[in-house]
C-alpha cells in the first residue's frame, strides 16, 4: 500500500477548502492543514513541510506570483500546485519558471487536482491539456530562474553583501541566503564566482 501523500491548503474561500477537505480521497491524501491566511501558512511551513501545497493564485492577502516565490525562496524541495479559476498561458508559464509543478483549474473536475498531486509526487510537471505544451521547455531547461533572481545575481555582481541586498529589497538576510543557494542549485555551481560567469554565460546579467 502506497503511503499517504500529506497535502497543504492556501485558498481564501471557506468554501473551496472545506470542498478539497471533505471530498480528496483519504485512503490516499491526508490535509495537514488548511487556511486562508498567509501567516498561517508560513507558519505551518515552519513547523512542517506538506508533500503537495495547493495554493490559490488570487486572494485577498496575495496577488499573482509572490507567494509562490517566497515559498521557493524559503524551501526549495516544496512540492507546489497552483490551484486557480485564471486562464493563461503566461500565468502557467510564470509559475513554471519558479518552479512550480503543478497547474489545476477550479473549473475542472476534482479528479484533475488528484491526479496532479500524484504526477508531482512523482516529480512530474502536471498541467491541463490546453498548457501541456509548455512542459517542453522545462523538462530540458534547469537554469531557468525568475526575476527576482536575476536582481539578486545582478546586486551580488555589483558585489552587494547579503545585508545589502535585503534592505534594498525588502526581504530578510535568511531569505536571500535561500535564493541564493537555489541560484546555484540551478545553474549547477558552488561558489559566487562561478554563479557570476555562467548567469553572464546565460545572459542574465545587465550591463
Amino acid at each position: 500500500m502506497s503511503p499517504i501523500i500529506s497535502i497543504g491548503l492556501f485558498d481564501d474561500h471557506p468554501i473551496v477548502l472545506e470542498g478539497l477537505t471533505n471530498n480528496i480521497d483519504a485512503n490516499q491524501f491526508q490535509i495537514v492543514f488548511a487556511t486562508s491566511a498567509k501567516e498561517v501558512l508560513y507558519g505551518q511551513l515552519q513547523i512542517q513541510q506538506p508533500d503537495v501545497l495547493i495554493i490559490d493564485i488570487v486572494s485577498d492577502e496575495v496577488t499573482g506570483l509572490e507567494v509562490f516565490e517566497q515559498i521557493m525562496a524559503l524551501y526549495p524541495a516544496q512540492k507546489m500546485i497552483a490551484f486557480s479559476s485564471l486562464d493563461s498561458v503566461i500565468l502557467v508559464d510564470n509559475l513554471l519558471s519558479i518552479g512550480v509543478k503543478g497547474f489545476a483549474s477550479k473549473k475542472g473536475p476534482f479528479s484533475k487536482l488528484e491526479q496532479a498531486i500524484l504526477a508531482v509526487m512523482d516529480d512530474k510537471i502536471s498541467l491541463p491539456d490546453d498548457y501541456k505544451h509548455l512542459t517542453k521547455g522545462y523538462i530540458k531547461q534547469t537554469a531557468i530562474l525568475t526575476a527576482r533572481e536575476i536582481e539578486i545575481i545582478n546586486m551580488i555582481g555589483k558585489e552587494f553583501t547579503s545585508q545589502q541586498i535585503a534592505d534594498q529589497i525588502n526581504l530578510s538576510v535568511h531569505t536571500i541566503e535561500s535564493h541564493r543557494k537555489r541560484i546555484f542549485q540551478k545553474l549547477n555551481v558552488k561558489n559566487v564566482a562561478g554563479m557570476i560567469m555562467e548567469a553572464a554565460r546565460l545572459g542574465y546579467l545587465k550591463h
